[in-house]
């Protein structure tokens, strides 16, 4: 539930008991990365390489708050790490975060994508490729 967790805790299904959100999975994170502490929860992103962060709805901005963003900022400079994302997802809203900076990719719709390119001398893109529903709402 936003701004209050998880309502359903003692009962909740096996999906939810199997799953272990980045603060459950890596131990170096303190009780101030806990999801409901933190207002927001953490994953990684099957087959992407990429960090996922979906933020309760009704604390848009908590990632930004320290000692989150320099962390959160630390991992896309670590090294070997030059080409990490993390995802910001608030809402429908998504951002992306990159070692060369930030991309507010605007609202995503199921389908969307997000197209990330890297040239060759170093600066970075990114874009939001709509899905078929966006391209058909639009059409």
């Amino acid at each position: 539930k936003p701004g209050k967790g998880c309502g359903i805790y003692e009962t909740r299904s096996s999906d939810c008991r199997t799953f272990y959100c980045g603060w459950m999975a890596d131990r170096s994170f303190d009780d101030s990365w806990r999801p409901d502490r933190a207002k927001f929860i953490m994953t990684e992103e099957p087959g992407t390489g990429r960090m996922f962060i979906a933020c309760d709805s009704k604390f848009p901005g908590a990632w930004r708050r320290e000692p989150f963003y320099a962390r959160l900022r630390s991992f896309l400079t670590a090294p070997g790490m030059e080409r990490a994302q993390i995802v910001v997802q608030t809402g429908r809203k998504i951002t992306l975060l990159v070692r060369g900076g930030e991309f507010d990719l605007g609202e995503f719709n199921k389908g969307d994508r997000i197209d990330v390119s890297y040239a060759t001398d170093g600066t970075i893109s990114a874009r939001k490729v709509p899905g078929p529903e966006t391209q058909a709402r639009s059409a």
